[in-house]
């Protein structure tokens, strides 16, 4: 559950606020915060990818996970095919976007699929390869391969991804996170990612309110649900629900 933990405030005041709302303060072993992590906390080690319509969803999240990590003081690369307009929403409870925090975060920006294989190819030759890797927006990527379908395409792109982060994780003796973001457009992509071990999270909301939204994930017994608001101070937990 390493990467929930980096993007989601499972363990922060905030999160423990919004569960104790969403519970109506019961205040029973089943409902307390303790309870839930060691529902979920099942020695999950699975990548994660997030699944949206919005990028302003799953923006976010991915900035946030990047934050997280740098904060430890790993070597984060996150990959997009356009730089950042502004610094994304944080959330709240959680590690801020500080100066001394972001020189942790290198943004590459590939605007082929075949800057993306190539890093693929080429981890080897780093001296120091990134610690964290993070993929924003793969579907794009995947829809330059016109000689393969959407599925052949991600499982390519899968494959690669995670060969480079395993030759990391050999070379270093620790785990190195993958968190992708895929849009939900490429309506076969969703449901290719439950074949892979990878854990899915898919973000969801109101066509009326692109300012809340839900972020749902399934495990081997149970249902996360966590529901956001974004407001001028950053993305606020809302609610959580686990079934």
């Amino acid at each position: 559950m390493d990467d929930l933990l980096h993007i989601f405030p499972l363990t922060s005041d905030a999160w423990k606020d919004a569960h104790k709302t969403s519970n109506q303060g019961d205040d029973s072993e089943k409902s307390s915060s303790k309870s839930v992590l060691s529902k979920l906390n099942s020695g999950l080690k699975e990548h994660l990818v997030l699944v949206s319509a919005v990028e302003q969803w799953h923006l976010p999240l991915l900035f946030q996970c990047a934050v997280s990590y740098a904060s430890e003081g790993k070597r984060v690369l996150f990959i997009r095919r356009k730089p950042l307009e502004r610094l994304p929403l944080s959330v709240h409870g959680m590690s801020q976007p500080e100066a001394s925090v972001l020189k942790n975060v290198k943004f590459m920006y590939y605007t082929s699929v075949r800057d993306l294989i190539s890093f693929c190819a080429n981890v080897h030759t780093q001296t120091l390869p990134p610690e964290t890797v993070i993929v924003d927006d793969l579907g794009y990527f995947i829809q330059q391969m016109k000689e393969l379908s959407p599925e052949q395409g991600m499982v390519k792109l899968w494959c690669l991804l995670t060969d480079a982060v395993h030759f990391i994780e050999q070379k270093s003796g620790e785990r190195v996170p993958l968190v992708l973001a895929i849009h939900d457009k490429i309506k076969s992509l969703p449901d290719l990612c439950w074949r892979f071990p990878i854990k899915t999270a898919v973000i969801t909301g109101p066509a009326s309110d692109d300012a809340k939204f839900s972020v749902k994930m399934t495990f081997k017994h149970h249902v996360l649900c966590c529901t956001y608001e974004m407001g001028t101070g950053g993305l606020m937990l809302a609610s959580v629900q686990v079934t």
